[in-house]
Order: C-alpha cells, then structure tokens, then sequence
C-alpha cells in the first residue's frame, strides 16, 4: 500500500488543477491536509501550486466574461461574474494559513497588482497608527 506523503498530496494537487477540478483542490489544501491522519500541513510550496493554477484560472475566467460570445468548451467551468477563484484562494490562505501568507502574498500578482497590495497595506498601516494616536490622547 502506498504511503501518503507531501511530495504525493503535492503531486495529486498539481493533477486536480490541471484537471480544472479546482473545488477539489481547494478541499484537499484547505480541509484535508489538516486532518490527523495526514498530519501533513500545506505550506509555501504547497499553496503556490495552488496559486499558479487558479491565477491562469481566474485569467481564463475573466477573459470569456469579456467575451461572452466564446464558446465553452467540454472541461470548462461555467461561473458567475463574481467569482474569482485566485482571490478567494488567496483570502483562504490569509485567514486560515496565516502561518504561509507572508511568504505567498505577492505569487501570481502582476507588477500592478503588487503595488496596489503595497498601498493597501500602507493605509492599514497609517489607520492603525492614527487609532493607537486618537487612543492614547
């Protein structure tokens, strides 16, 4: 019987990605993986195939969205326009694998988007300096 070990959960990963089996995916990182008779948590590695292959994903989503007169083929997922499977990957791994985040926050971001992220972060920063200042006064 074969052991379950990272290199094979990793490998069963990159297979359902490619697959476009994207649910699954996220179930087997985010639930299964943390199950104890895994014992194996995810981590940088893990989440950044995660991450390459909802960013194309989300790419190929975005552009039928735009063009709605392309048509689906057989493996293809239907979405709704609001559905952004790269975000919601990475608002998984910022809330439940916080542990990862800092080492995966700028993967599969364009030049753009890293500073829009930068900037974001900033403000954050500046809100809470100016709420610590108004709570010390």
């Amino acid at each position: 019987m074969c052991e379950i070990n990272k290199n094979l959960i990793e490998a069963w990963l990159e297979c359902l990605c490619r697959s476009k089996h994207f649910h699954l995916a996220i179930g087997l990182v985010f639930d299964e993986m943390k199950l104890e008779e895994i014992g194996i948590l995810p981590d940088q590695r893990t989440v950044s195939i995660l991450l390459r292959f909802c960013r194309k994903e989300s790419e190929i989503r975005k552009a039928k969205l735009e063009n709605r007169n392309g048509s689906l083929g057989r493996n293809d997922v239907v979405v709704d326009d609001e559905d952004d499977v790269f975000e919601l990957v990475r608002n998984r791994i910022r809330v439940e694998l916080p542990f990862v985040w800092d080492q995966v926050r700028f993967e599969g971001l364009t030049l753009n988007e890293i500073e829009k992220e930068k900037e974001k972060e900033k403000e954050k920063e500046k809100e809470k300096k100016k709420e610590e200042k108004e709570g010390i006064d």
